[in-house]
Parts: structure tokens; C-alpha cells; sequence
């Protein structure tokens, strides 16, 4: 049989609670073929212990057929069995059943959640602005990365989701104690030391946001200590941009706030800048090798904005992103 390419598969685990026997283990595999993409499984006994791993990976084919497809298949499973956790073991080390403080609408498509985990091993495991957790909201659902949008030592994770229209009503529609799947925190998040004595230029489009808040909130509690502290925040219309209640609290605090709407609905909807984030850097940096950068969202933007800041003499070991 061919090998598979790590890049051709992601895991997902099944568990039965409470009841320990032989696992069974199911490998689906995406093939380019003339007329698009062939796929095929294989099923496999694997030991004992009552966990299943399904690997599967996506990435390289990230269409909506597909999404649809492993929503389909993963619904059905959460039907059959109880329970269904995103990530190998090694991946999500532990996971917590966390009662949810507050959800809102805080932009078009976007929800704000603040999740309960003072006393837990979740609470310690954050560290450092920007790190993820892996969560899964719903029973049907796949537990998967999301941005911590608070500094560390809150007692809280505070999460800006993506909503579809299809889940809007169920997500907004969740109480305050309400409980989801939580993991512990991880990646490497902002390296916030290093930009300290220098100028701190972050750069973030879509819910990219989140991560960066987080910064700011680490930058808030001692401004003094970075020099110039820019925020650079893309979005395609006005009505997407989340935290614009803190705008005016970033910029009390010295902090410029430079929102980018790429796509306005209207002229009169929107007077501010347009077009994108890597067009909004100054012509140039007094002292260049004082400047760092902290980047997050869409792999195109962060390419771009390396790129403006290389021109300007920023090199690539000034740039961080917090994976």
C-alpha cells in the first residue's frame, strides 16, 4: 500500500466512558484523481483500552464538500456515541467539562465567550498572551483551536468565535453555566518581553483581533515600559469589527488604533482607512531595529506585512506570530 503524507491525515478521538474494550481505528484517505478528489477508509483493529483514534487531515483539501462531509460523519457519531474530542492525546493533554460566565454578539458573525476556569489546571496552563485551546461547543460539534483573547492570570478564558448563521441562535442562545469542553492552553503565544523598551506594532485581520487584545491587555498594565504601540486591525466590512468598545480605552492609554475596512458597503458607511493592514505602515522607522511586530491572521496578510516591514528594515527575527 502507499504511504500517506502526514499532511493527509488529522485525528479525532471517540471515547466510551466507563467501559474499556478493543479499539477500532478508521483512516481516511484523499487522492487527487482526474476529476477532482477520490477517497477511500480502512478500518482496524488496534488493542484495548476503550479509545479510538480517526485520523483525519484536511487541510490540503479544505472545501466546503469535504467540511460538509466530516460535519455529516461527525454528527452521526455523536448520535451513536457519547462523546467525541478533537486531537490525540499528546495534542490535548487534558481536557475539562467548564461552566460558560458570558456569551454576546460583539460584531457581525462573531461572539464573544468567557469561560470559568479559576481553580483548574486550565487557569495554569496560560502563561503568555496569545496562546489557543481547543474547544468544542456543541454535541455535533468538532473541538477545534480558538485564540485566547485575555491576558493570563484572569481566572478566565475569553474566546472571539466565528459564527455561522446555522449556529448563531444555539451559541448566543447559551447560559451562564452552561458547560463546554475545554483544553489546556497552548503554543508558544507573544514573546511580550522582547518588545519591551521599543515600539510594539501589532498586526491582525478578522478574529486575528482576540490574540492581540490579549497583548493589550499585558501592555495596559505597564505602558511605560514600550515605546510607540500601534494597532493595525483588518476586516472586509465595518460591522465585523469586535472590541470597539475598548478602542477608546487603547488609545487613553497611547496606543494607536488604526482600523482597515477592506471592503466598505458603502462610502457613507465607512470614512475610515481602506484597502488592507500591510498598506498602513509609515515610509519608514526612525529605529528600525527597535520595532517588533506581532502578527495573526490569514497566511497571505502575514506574508505581506513581513515583506512592507523587511523593506523597511524590520527583519524577520523582529516578527512573531503566537504559534
Amino acid at each position: 500500500m502507499r504511504a500517506c503524507t502526514s499532511e493527509a491525515v488529522r485525528t479525532t478521538t471517540v471515547s466510551w466512558p466507563d467501559k474499556a474494550g478493543p479499539e477500532w481505528v478508521v483512516v481516511v484517505v484523499f487522492e487527487p484523481c482526474f476529476w477532482g478528489f477520490s477517497f477511500f477508509a480502512l478500518f482496524f483493529r488496534r488493542g484495548c483500552g476503550g479509545r479510538a483514534a480517526l485520523r483525519f487531515w484536511l487541510a490540503a483539501f479544505g472545501t466546503d464538500f469535504f467540511d460538509e462531509l466530516l460535519r455529516d460523519l461527525f454528527a452521526t457519531m455523536a448520535r451513536r456515541w457519547p462523546r467525541i474530542d478533537c486531537g490525540s492525546k499528546d495534542e490535548m493533554p487534558d481536557t475539562a467539562h467548564i461552566p460558560v460566565l458570558e456569551v454576546h454578539a460583539i460584531a457581525a458573525r462573531q461572539a464573544f465567550v468567557v469561560l470559568d476556569v479559576a481553580g483548574t489546571p486550565l487557569a495554569s496552563s496560560h502563561t503568555a498572551p496569545g496562546q489557543y485551546v481547543k474547544a468544542g461547543f456543541f454535541d455535533d460539534d468538532v473541538a477545534r483551536p480558538l485564540a485566547l483573547c485575555n491576558k493570563p492570570g484572569t481566572g478566565t478564558f475569553e474566546l472571539l468565535l466565528k459564527v455561522p448563521d446555522v449556529r448563531r441562535t444555539q451559541l448566543l442562545g447559551m447560559q451562564k453555566g452552561d458547560r463546554v469542553d475545554v483544553g489546556l492552553a497552548q503554543g508558544k503565544g507573544f514573546p511580550i518581553e522582547q518588545a519591551r523598551g521599543g515600539d510594539l506594532w501589532l498586526f491582525g485581520v478578522g478574529s486575528g483581533i482576540g490574540p492581540l487584545k490579549a497583548v493589550l491587555d499585558v501592555v495596559l498594565e505597564d505602558r511605560t515600559a514600550f515605546r510607540d504601540v500601534v494597532v493595525v486591525y483588518g476586516v472586509r466590512e465595518a460591522n465585523e469589527l469586535a472590541f470597539r468598545d475598548r478602542f477608546g480605552t487603547w488609545v487613553g492609554h497611547s496606543v494607536s488604533v488604526i482600523p482597515v475596512v477592506s471592503r466598505p458597503a458603502t462610502r457613507a458607511s465607512w470614512d475610515g482607512k481602506t484597502g488592507h493592514v500591510q498598506h498602513q505602515l509609515p515610509r519608514s522607522f526612525d529605529k528600525p531595529a527597535q520595532v517588533t511586530a506581532f502578527v495573526c491572521g490569514l497566511p497571505e496578510m502575514e506574508k505581506a506585512v513581513c515583506e512592507q516591514l523587511l523593506e523597511r528594515g524590520v527583519g524577520p527575527d523582529q516578527v512573531f506570530r503566537n504559534w
